[in-house]
């Protein structure tokens, strides 16, 4: 993998059995919520109820904000992505806003996407890590891109961590055009919850030692291969372990760490979705 060594094996995580998650579909055509119940550790049983709302992949572009293009060849996808998640975090009331990545395909997006992100409210904090896409644009500095993401008040985990009220997240850096590192903790949260833009990353970043001490990591990237084959899945899934991690909820040989990767909103390069809607994953650990 772009000559980076594994630090753990793919093959110690397996697909979590059915039932795991259930899923349903808001309108014809529309928006999926999947919606997973994280058990909690007995030390940790007093973050029970706490909510989780995560999202990945928006790949927001100029057709999908306001475009000059003629009406027949717009994807009005901006305002519906961002009424369905207004209505989401109304709905599901999350304490933490989760973002795994991919915000926008080009720039001239980028004031629409810092104002998206003003709309949506959680209880306690935003939270989120670059995409290989977000990584891209070495002539727009990092600073500025995340000045404008905090204006919003949301935090990005470029190989760092955020503690709060027990809980310790951490974000890893996209491997393909970033330096993903992850660090352990030196304090035992209750619970620890990584961020990885890439289901590839993990494997790369963190030893199964270390795995052993995580909770929950979420994921996007494959957009669950964007184009499924019932009883197939993913044709194409943009990871170097193709179907692998193409998209459910995995768990790790430990025992412990689980790790859900999702679908996303958006889409790229094809704006098609063929047997896989766009989906946001409402987790609530109990």
């Amino acid at each position: 993998m772009n000559g980076l060594p594994l630090r753990s094996k793919p093959r110690s995580w397996k697909k979590a059995g059915p039932g795991a998650f259930s899923t349903d579909c808001v309108g014809n055509g529309g928006f999926c919520h999947v919606r997973y119940r994280h058990p909690l550790r007995p030390e940790a049983a007093s973050l029970s109820g706490t909510r989780l709302l995560f999202f990945s992949d928006l790949h927001i572009r100029p057709q999908t904000s306001f475009s000059i293009l003629p009406d027949f060849v717009k994807w009005k996808g901006m305002d519906k992505i961002q009424a369905h998640l207004v209505s989401a975090c109304e709905e599901f009331q999350p304490d933490y806003l989760l973002f795994g990545g991919d915000l926008m395909a080009f720039v001239s997006s980028y004031p629409d996407v810092v104002r998206f992100f003003h709309s949506l409210k959680s209880k306690k904090e935003k939270l989120g890590v670059h995409g290989n896409w977000d990584r891209m644009r070495s002539w727009f500095p990092s600073r500025e891109w995340e000045k404008g993401l905090e204006s919003a008040s949301l935090k990005l985990l470029v190989n760092r961590e955020y503690r709060r009220d027990g809980f310790r997240f951490f974000g890893l850096d996209d491997y393909r055009r970033g330096n993903p590192l992850y660090v352990p903790a030196q304090r035992k949260p209750l619970f620890e919850c990584v961020l990885s833009h890439n289901p590839d990353t993990v494997p790369l970043s963190m030893s199964d030692e270390e795995l052993s001490g995580v909770d929950l990591i979420l994921c996007g990237h494959t957009h669950g291969g964007q184009l499924r084959i019932p009883g197939f899945g993913a044709i194409l899934t943009s990871s170097e372990h193709w179907k692998k991690f193409e998209y459910g909820l995995y768990e790790h040989k430990s025992g412990r760490a689980r790790m859900f990767v999702s679908a996303g909103i958006g889409m790229t390069f094809l704006w098609k979705r063929f047997f896989c809607p766009p989906e946001i994953v409402m987790i609530e650990l109990v």
